[in-house]
């Protein structure tokens, strides 16, 4: 093969091979992701609210990261789940005001305080997994 032919004919075979593996991932809702970002953010608040002693600072910086993944998630999944979608808002609400006492009393906040607010976290940390459980098998046959 002549190098006029051949030059042309690898960048072709190059560019389909790259392209391949670009489209393999679009299949997926974008929701997907950001479901897998969710998740994550939520198990680093389960295991700091649980760590002892737990830190008002570390938890509240969780939250906020379980609060930007959860809109990220809920702007890319509501209109396709509106029930388990607004099921985990009302969760992450609760978390939310969480916070807030762990805001408020973050300076004067004794390690009481601290650790009663964790334990509450926890609780709803149940409660939330219950709603994220409902989400992620709604989600699966268009995830997995």
């Amino acid at each position: 093969m002549n190098r006029t032919v051949a030059r042309p004919l690898a960048l072709t075979l190059c560019l389909a091979a790259v392209g391949a593996v670009a489209l393999s991932g679009c299949g997926k809702p974008e929701y997907c992701a950001k479901r897998t970002d969710f998740g994550n953010s939520l198990k680093t608040l389960g295991k700091d609210a649980t760590t002892l002693p737990p830190s008002g600072q570390q938890i509240n910086t969780d939250i906020q990261n379980v609060q930007s993944s959860w809109q990220a998630l809920n702007n890319a999944a509501a209109k396709d789940f509106p029930t388990e979608t607004k099921n985990l808002q009302s969760a992450v609400d609760s978390l939310a005001q969480s916070a807030q006492k762990l805001q408020s009393g973050t300076g004067t906040a004794n390690k009481q305080q601290v650790a009663a607010t964790a334990l509450t976290i926890v609780g709803q940390l149940g409660d939330l997994n219950n709603s994220w459980n409902a989400f992620q098998k709604a989600t699966d046959s268009k995830c997995n």
